[in-house]
């Protein structure tokens, strides 16, 4: 839509959103000023060595092994190298081979996502892998590679325009259903992109629908 020109055809002065939230309190919704939800950012990791049979493994290198190493060793990324006042997710959350179960794989690929809220620290978080998937190769004589891609733009809410979407809220649920300074999450929304260009609002509500604890984030 952003790339059509939606916001040059149809010029807007702020912009609200909103998202069903399993969990919360029925009949309620939430916002907050600053960050409400993080960016997400993919990564694919990519193994290659010598795939041997499981019973001559010195034949080969184990990039079983080396895949084990390196997704131990992200998670220090986020425990040791970033600043504990930041908020970031790392999560490897899938591995693929061309292995057997008597066969120790030539390739592995690791794949999973990273969330913050800040430019900064999603450099951070791409740079500390991209040295710790070369280090881990190289120490096992095998080589790594590493494809990292910017998905979701972090959400964040415009101080100026949270009266606003309160006000409007109360209007719908009371106002002692309505909490203005909400926790921020690591979930992502494509709504990040339109705030970037535009400012306003998003919040959070859950409906007595039957729909409504079946919404998912990204």
């Amino acid at each position: 839509m952003m790339a059509d020109g939606v916001f040059d055809r149809f010029p807007v002065n702020a912009i609200f959103g909103g998202h069903n939230m399993p969990g919360m309190q029925l009949g309620t919704i939430s916002t907050r000023s600053g960050g409400i939800m993080a960016s997400e950012d993919n990564f694919e990791i990519t193994i290659q060595g010598d795939g041997t049979h499981a019973a001559r493994p010195h034949m080969g290198n184990d990039t079983m092994v080396v895949a084990a190493n390196i997704i131990l060793a992200l998670q220090t990324i986020v425990s040791r190298n970033v600043d504990p006042s930041q908020s970031a997710v790392l999560s490897c959350t899938e591995i693929l081979t061309d292995g057997l179960r008597n066969a120790i794989p030539g390739r592995v690929i690791i794949k999973g996502d990273t969330r913050s809220y800040s430019k900064a620290i999603q450099v951070q978080l791409e740079e500390r892998m991209r040295t710790i998937v070369d280090g881990i190769c190289a120490a096992h004589n095998t080589s790594g590679t590493v494809s990292y891609t910017h998905e979701f733009a972090p959400t964040v809410n415009s101080e100026q325009y949270v009266p606003i979407a309160v006000e409007a809220a109360a209007k719908v649920v009371g106002r002692d259903h309505v909490e203005d300074n909400i926790q921020p999450m690591m979930i992502s929304e494509d709504f990040g992109a339109f705030l970037e260009k535009i400012s306003g609002n998003f919040v959070f509500r859950q409906w007595k629908t039957k729909r409504s604890r079946w919404y998912s984030f990204a």
